[in-house]
């Protein structure tokens, strides 16, 4: 039995309408002469096949040659049933996450993607990506999404965008160069780079801010200390602490002590001057200490002795109460604690494979380094502008590994030699 589902069909069978959508018909066996009665019905519930895409226009607005945008595209399934989605075929400059083929979407479903549309080369794009919705086994339809895109040549120039550290034992330190030059023939630019926490990362970078005049060049060293790193909520929350007070990672914290030198200057000078302006004159009498009252503190009734112990127990008990509490609150934070979303906004991913304790095991980070950089003298002066390096790094455990770091041979007469084993 087949049953096409078209839009009228609503109304044509209306007086076998049953439910919102839902149609029963009665099923009977007509003979030569009779009809027979057959208990049995045809039933159907029809649905729509409705998808909408939020927004229903990509705007990535202006990016640099090399970096990328994403922008979150959510589907929202007005079907009763669930629907396949297929982006095909894919520009080469967008890229769609999940990349899974096909995104499955249940019903009554809002489901968000990712679209990063990469920079490659210096253009303005206004065109459609087309998608196929698959309902059930047999409809089929497709469907256009239009996006915008305007890349622009990056007036600072990098030899590289992406850094790909090899594979390094643990405790082992690897180091890259990256030029940046200022392509502009009349603009001085200043950037200053951001990157995540050493701890979780394993990334230095020098220098970290620079000015750079029309055509000049500077190198940047990033070194990476390989070292297994574990991000937990306790972790992040005293990497917060501890940089939120350190001056050379926190702008604002730099500049309200700065200010708060100043008011404390500021308060050292005017006391000067109020005592420079008294000295000379009488000072006035200090008041007469007052006498302590030197009698015992009266001895407890036992009474009073039984009401200290209950009292001494109750707030024993609330301390463990708080104990304990805090302790579930810790447990409960520890399994919620989402790795990989709190690592997204610091702007890396992890990857890891083996089990901790094997030899096998390794770490894989990939972190996006944000570079922000205004015009410091020249046209539009002040502009914030952003690119971004990518940083991808391996960690293994060691392999070989000698029994001492450093062999000392003393001092040596010319012409002698030594031999030290390890």
């Amino acid at each position: 039995m087949k049953l096409i589902a078209e839009p009228e069909l609503m109304t044509m069978c209306a007086k076998y309408s049953t439910g919102e959508n839902v149609l029963t018909i009665p099923f009977k066996l007509i003979g030569a002469d009779q009809v027979l009665p057959v208990d049995f019905d045809i039933r159907v519930k029809m649905t729509t096949n409705k998808i909408q895409f939020h927004p229903s226009t990509l705007n990535f607005n202006r990016l640099y040659t090399n970096t990328a945008v994403s922008k979150v595209l959510k589907i929202q399934n007005f079907s009763d049933l669930p629907q396949e989605l297929m982006f095909y075929p894919l520009p080469k400059n967008i890229k769609i996450i999940p990349d899974m083929i096909p995104i499955k979407i249940l019903p009554k479903e809002t489901l968000p993607v990712e679209v990063i549309y990469h920079g490659r080369e210096a253009l303005l794009e206004e065109t459609e990506m087309r998608c196929k919705i698959v309902t059930g086994n047999l409809a089929a339809r497709d469907t256009k999404i239009s996006y915008r895109a305007e890349v622009v040549k990056c007036p600072l120039h990098f030899s590289t965008h992406k850094i790909q550290v090899p594979a390094i034992q643990v405790n082992e330190k690897f180091d890259v160069n990256v030029t940046i030059t200022n392509t502009s023939k009349n603009n001085t630019y200043v950037f200053e780079s951001f990157l995540p926490y050493y701890e979780i990362s394993g990334l230095k970078m020098t220098p970290m801010v620079q000015q750079l005049a029309p055509g000049k060049s500077v190198d940047v060293v990033v070194e990476y200390n390989s070292f297994f790193k574990k991000l937990g909520p306790w972790t992040l929350e005293e990497l917060i602490k501890k940089y939120e007070h350190d001056p050379s990672r926190n702008f604002a914290y730099r500049m309200k002590l700065k200010d708060e030198e100043k008011f404390r200057k500021a308060e050292e000078e005017k006391k000067k001057e109020e005592e420079s302006k008294t000295k000379g004159g009488k000072k006035p009498a200090a008041p007469a200490a007052e006498k302590k009252d030197a009698k015992k503190a009266p001895k407890l009734t036992k009474q009073q002795e039984k009401e200290l112990e209950e009292e001494q127990k109750r707030q024993e008990e609330l301390q463990r109460q708080k104990e304990e509490e805090e302790r579930q609150m810790k447990l409960e934070l520890e399994r919620n604690f989402d790795v990989k979303g709190e690592l997204r906004k610091l702007g890396g991913k992890i990857y890891e494979f083996g089990d901790e304790e094997s030899k096998h095991f390794s770490q894989h980070y990939e972190w996006i380094v944000p570079f922000y950089f205004s015009i410091k003298t020249g046209d539009n002066v002040g502009e914030p502008n952003v690119c971004y390096l990518e940083v991808s790094t391996v960690t293994v455990k060691k392999r070989l590994e000698a029994n001492r770091d450093f062999i000392d041979f003393g001092e040596m007469a010319v012409g002698f030699r030594k031999v030290r084993d390890f």
